[in-house]
């Protein structure tokens, strides 16, 4: 596996529905990663005869850097970047990167490099669903040292140096059928690189963007597909409700949220 230097790069770490993020100005740090793509070789009588793909591998990932700060787009209290790979501490309410509930915790982890400022040159790779299984710090050094693996094949990179667009005119509704809502709101029109819009219902106000709502109290959270534009919350008890809405693209930066609220369901 080759080694990338990630020197003065953006390193990101966020939950599943990027609800919640850090990002890492790294000092100094190197990067590997390695993408396997195994072939069953298949001989009739000594003779290749044919080839086929075998099982997928996962991705191994290794990073090591010095930081020079970490910040948050929450307003919540910066977790540290162990607390991120651990679920623990100011990160014990974030969310799994995995689809699976059964499996155990992973973070979807980005790393940026913009040498020129938004123009060209750019690159981003994102290492989705990652566990770590080593983990080396110092934190008077300021330093951390981690390997795990990725459960994907392959990383995902792009060029795209702008964040993905905005829904737009979100509106919360009280439903016919007791216990519901309805949020409906219209897609960025730039759709080529969102993945997916997530929505969240919550019975406090979260603010307005840049600011992402906080997985505290009682809230709910789901992804939509492109093209579906509303969601239908159902199960809830009467009182006031509030929705913040925003797209994800397809490595994993999100929008600035759009917000709706208060509405009274009944």
């Amino acid at each position: 596996m080759a080694v990338i230097n990630i020197n003065n790069c953006l390193f990101k770490i966020s939950d599943k529905n990027g609800a919640h993020d850090i990002t890492i100005k790294i000092g100094e740090g190197n990067l590997t990663y390695g993408e396997r793509k195994p072939r069953t070789y298949v001989k009739d009588r000594g003779n290749l005869d044919t080839v086929r793909n075998a099982d997928a591998e996962v991705m191994t990932v290794s990073f090591g850097f010095t930081w020079d700060y970490i910040t948050s787009k929450t307003s919540e209290s910066v977790p540290t970047v162990e607390e991120a790979l651990k679920q623990e501490g100011n990160a014990s309410d974030w969310q799994s990167a995995s689809d699976d509930d059964c499996e155990p915790y992973a973070v979807d982890i980005r790393i940026e490099n913009d040498p020129n400022c938004g123009t060209t040159g750019g690159e981003i790779i994102a290492l989705p669903d990652f566990r770590y299984e080593s983990l080396d710090h110092d934190v008077r050094a300021g330093t951390v040292a981690c390997a795990g693996n990725c459960n994907v094949e392959d990383a995902v990179k792009s060029r795209i140096l702008t964040d993905p667009e905005a829904v737009s005119v979100l509106t919360l509704t009280d439903e016919v059928a007791l216990g519901s809502a309805k949020a409906a709101w219209t897609d960025p029109v730039v759709t080529t690189d969102v993945d997916r819009i997530v929505a969240v219902l919550s019975e406090t106000d979260e603010g307005s963007a840049p600011t992402l709502p906080i997985a505290t109290g009682t809230q709910t959270i789901v992804e939509i597909a492109i093209g579906v534009e509303e969601y239908i919350f159902t199960g809830l008890t009467a009182g006031d409700y509030y929705v913040s809405v925003w797209s994800v693209d397809t490595v994993g930066r999100h929008s600035l949220i759009t917000s709706d609220g208060p509405e009274t369901v009944t």
